[in-house]
């Protein structure tokens, strides 16, 4: 009965994000809004898990395409709770980071909204890091070697 009365419902989601100067337009099962001109969503996965995320167009190239999965990776290595991935939807090639979290309140989701969108903005500026060190390496630079050097490495080259 408490979670019901202080679950997490598009009504209170909408309720938090104007209380903090937003304009949230709800469409089907997500809530969007636009923050520092990036457009976040957020869906109720269920009374208490929500996910939080931004996509963006990448060009259908193989080359982006691939340069994008191996950044997502090194990305996720480094912002743990944070989910990047590229996938294909309708046609178009996207760019999806993503946070969830279990909330059951609107208390801690209000809390956990401002977390989320730093964690979505420290993703995506890693993101960018890599992309810009795959780049880099493509243009005659030696990789950037991953990992430790363990003794005697060296000798085996």
């Amino acid at each position: 009965m408490v979670r019901n009365h202080n679950g997490i419902s598009a009504e209170r989601v909408c309720s938090i994000l104007r209380k903090r100067g937003l304009s949230p337009i709800v469409s089907g099962d997500e809530i969007r809004w636009i923050c520092n001109g990036k457009e976040s969503v957020l869906r109720i996965r269920s009374c208490c898990q929500v996910e939080i995320a931004r996509e963006y167009d990448i060009p259908s190239i193989p080359a982006a395409i691939e340069g994008n999965e191996k950044a997502a990776l090194e990305t996720m290595k480094e912002v743990y709770l944070a989910k990047v991935s590229v996938r294909e939807d309708n046609g178009n090639n996207k760019l999806a980071f993503s946070t969830e979290s279990l909330c059951v309140s609107a208390k801690e989701l209000s809390a956990y909204i401002p977390m989320c969108l730093e964690i979505l903005d420290l993703a995506e500026d890693r993101q960018r890091e890599h992309i810009s060190e795959i780049r880099n390496n493509g243009a005659g630079k030696s990789p950037r070697k991953i990992g430790f050097v363990y003794a005697g490495e060296a000798d085996r080259k």
